[in-house]
């Protein structure tokens, strides 16, 4: 199957997608065991596509942070309306990969600058279909990574727990 983007290959094959979605939403299940998760932020058609999916099959509502805003709202955080009792809502992003870190960077800034309830990134989940490199990641992450890989033509998934804080 041919797609624009050699790194989206694994959200324009339903099946691919459904392997890690149904993957990151158990990582996730097993998360709030010992965490609340509130929402999860993603961005652009990569962190939109898994994490719609990922949202439906745990039921945590999604956060969509924008590339600019006025393409299709004003807002450039298109956040749920939350009953809560807390006054700071925890998140995690879904994403493809890290390069450089700076769509991570981006949507903690855009949250925090845009939002308008209170949010604290606890964790991130990648996807992608060979393992992570971040050797060129210049922002700090300082939140635990979760780095999921599809493997060969029988779609073996494996999860890689990232220890290292970058910089």
């Amino acid at each position: 199957m041919a797609t624009h983007a050699s790194w989206l290959g694994d959200i324009f094959d339903p099946k691919r997608l459904n392997i890690c979605a149904r993957e990151i939403a158990r990582q996730i299940r097993c998360d709030t065991k010992t965490m609340r998760i509130d929402c999860i932020a993603v961005r652009g058609v990569s962190g939109i596509s898994m994490g719609a999916v990922v949202s439906a099959l745990t039921g945590i509502p999604l956060i969509i942070v924008r590339h600019t805003k006025g393409t299709h709202t004003d807002n450039l955080v298109e956040e749920p309306e939350f009953e809560t009792l807390y006054s700071v809502q925890n998140y995690v992003i879904i994403d493809e990969f890290i390069c450089s870190g700076e769509t991570i960077h981006r949507i903690q800034e855009d949250i925090k600058n845009e939002a308008e309830l209170d949010y604290m990134l606890r964790k991130i989940y990648l996807y992608k279909g060979q393992k992570e490199d971040f050797s060129g990641c210049a922002d700090p992450i300082t939140v635990p990574v979760y780095s999921f890989h599809l493997e060969g033509s029988d779609n073996r998934i494996s999860k890689t727990k990232i220890d290292k804080r970058w910089r």
